[in-house]
């Protein structure tokens, strides 16, 4: 064999190898990365939402979240099954310990078999967020009603 047909050969196996590698990255992303990610963060959303309806007690389990999306004027981009298949919540977190330090690096939301998310917010921090605005808004509002 010439060797112009191994560099020809070497260049095609290392292109196949390259596109085979650039797919599974897409399959990832578009297949794992971005549902995993839109998940997280409705899972955030609905304890949110229920925090808010529920004078700020966290769910205690999928049931909960279930009701709370049912409530809702227009149903969410991501199927309820989809978030419960994605995501783990720790139901057991007591809520005041949250509400005293809400700054705390508690961990009510992660995915599935140990997987990251990979971009965007953390949901728990989309979580503590909604806290803290919770207590200031408490604040301000009893500070108002008193004057």
């Amino acid at each position: 064999m010439s060797r112009a047909k191994k560099i020809i050969r070497v260049l095609a196996v290392a292109s196949l190898g390259g596109a085979i590698w650039f797919g599974y990255i897409l399959w990832d992303y578009t297949q794992v990365a971005v549902p995993d990610g839109y998940a997280a963060w409705s899972a955030a959303a609905l304890i949110n939402e229920f925090m808010d309806a529920h004078d700020g007690a966290l769910p205690r389990g999928w049931g909960d979240l279930r009701e709370t999306l049912a409530k809702r004027p227009q149903p969410s981009g991501v199927p309820m099954a989809d978030i419960e298949a994605r995501v783990v919540v720790d139901w057991a977190i007591d809520p005041r310990a949250l509400a005293a330090d809400p700054n705390a690096e508690v961990r009510l939301v992660w995915l599935q078999a140990g997987r990251r998310l990979r971009f965007g917010v953390d949901p728990n921090e989309l979580i503590r967020s909604h806290i803290r605005d919770r207590q200031k808004n408490t604040a301000e509002t009893r500070g108002a009603g008193g004057c």
